[in-house]
């Protein structure tokens, strides 16, 4: 059974650029390609590994509701990612990572994995997928409208 989905393209900007915005919470809701993430409701720029930073979030049959992210990786200008949780919850399982690979001086070879292998809890495994790989492209897509 597969426990993780990845996307990958190519965009024509420039690594840092991509990771300045995704390193910056207060700016994901305009990239997430599932329409779940309303906005940031504390947190500051990722700059460490294990730092949080709350969103507001909304998805059929969940509206309105608040997660924690914990940022379980952090390679300045290549990889970020983090753990989603519940408020002042434990790591639940599943990442969300972006790994940036330079293909030139303005291209950047841009990898999004979503990955639950770490999921243990039985009932909370059989929801996922919860992104689809649709979705998780569209994040991609934005990501890329967002430094053009």
């Amino acid at each position: 059974m597969d426990t993780r989905q990845v996307v990958e393209r190519v965009v024509d900007a420039p690594a840092e650029a991509m990771f300045d915005l995704l390193t910056d919470p207060s700016r994901h809701h305009e990239l997430d390609g599932s329409g779940t993430v309303l906005g940031l409701v504390s947190g500051e720029r990722i700059t460490a590994v294990g730092q949080r930073f709350r969103m507001s979030m909304d998805r059929p049959g969940r509206s309105d509701y608040r997660s924690d992210n914990i940022v379980t990786i952090l390679e300045p200008g290549t990889t970020v990612g983090w753990a989603t949780t519940e408020v002042d919850g434990e790591h639940l399982g599943y990442t969300w990572t972006f790994r940036l690979a330079p293909d030139g001086p303005d291209r950047t070879v841009v990898t999004h994995v979503y990955d639950w292998s770490d999921v243990v809890d039985p009932d909370l495994f059989v929801r996922f997928p919860q992104v689809s790989y649709a979705e998780m492209m569209r994040t991609v897509d934005r990501l890329a409208a967002a430094v053009a």
